[in-house]
């Protein structure tokens, strides 16, 4: 064989095995159409660099979340349990009174439009895949709202009773606030980011599928049988549910908070 022949031999097999790799890594590079992961899932989590570069270590780990945790429930010992000089009851003045009253019922009617009106309303009105991102603004800002409205109303409630420990009624209802607050605070703060994950990764996976834009209703079509997406859709169901207690419960409290200022009322106004 002459040079000029190994050199053809030489060039025709590097040809072939670059083809030949060319292939293989066109057959590996799209997965199951009804079961793609990471690709989809990474390109809608990437849009979501809202949070400026610096402050990103925050939100990556949890400590920041249970500093505030024990500086809070510092806060609420310290007003639990006063000194000795504020064991009497103060007369609130008209501005911690407005204050008090104002939190409060902007507090129970927020509760009340989210989950009668607004979440109804929208649910049966938009497509899931719309619902779902309107949700995803609203939730965060609905549990922290919350949260800082009950702490207020908790502080204010707490601060013009500081001998709270010798009157049954109003120890029920400073447990009762302060479990409306622990229970918006606890979503907000662990339950509301694993539950806005799980909710980006399905909506990907629908999204690929083509499904996703029906009212009123879930229709996972194709995606019925896919077990990543059903393992994706359990777990998006399940911190869904946590949340919903959590909103529950701190209406619940709130509700008895509110019977308990009719009482009030009602002796204010014979």
């Amino acid at each position: 064989m002459t040079k000029s022949q190994h050199v053809n031999d030489y060039l025709i097999g590097v040809v072939s095995w670059m083809v030949s790799n060319l292939a293989m890594e066109s057959k590996g590079a799209a997965p199951p159409p009804q079961c793609r992961r990471k690709m989809m899932m990474q390109k809608s989590l990437e849009k979501q660099n809202v949070v400026p570069v610096k402050w990103k270590w925050m939100f990556s780990l949890s400590q920041p979340a249970h500093f505030f945790t024990l500086v809070t429930s510092l806060y609420l010992a310290f007003l639990f349990f006063p000194r000795e000089g504020r064991l009497t009851s103060e007369q609130p003045s008209t501005l911690t009174s407005l204050v008090y009253v104002a939190c409060f019922a902007t507090h129970f009617g927020t509760q009340f439009w989210m989950t009668f009106a607004s979440g109804l309303v929208l649910f049966f009105s938009l497509p899931r895949h719309i619902f779902g991102r309107v949700q995803r603004c609203l939730f965060p800002k609905y549990f922290l709202c919350n949260s800082l409205l009950s702490a207020a109303t908790l502080a204010l409630f707490i601060l013009h009773h500081p001998a709270a420990n010798n009157s049954h009624e109003l120890r029920v209802q400073i447990w009762t606030l302060l479990t409306c607050f622990l229970s918006e605070f606890s979503a907000r703060v662990y339950i509301v980011p694993h539950l806005l994950e799980a909710m980006e990764e399905r909506m990907a996976l629908e999204e690929n599928a083509g499904v996703g834009m029906e009212i009123g209703r879930h229709n996972p079509g194709p995606l019925a049988n896919c077990p990543h997406y059903n393992q994706i859709d359990k777990r998006f169901k399940f911190y869904h549910g946590i949340c919903a207690a959590a909103n529950v419960i701190s209406m619940a409290c709130s509700t008895l908070h509110l019977y308990f200022l009719s009482t009030r009322l009602r002796t204010a106004l014979t």
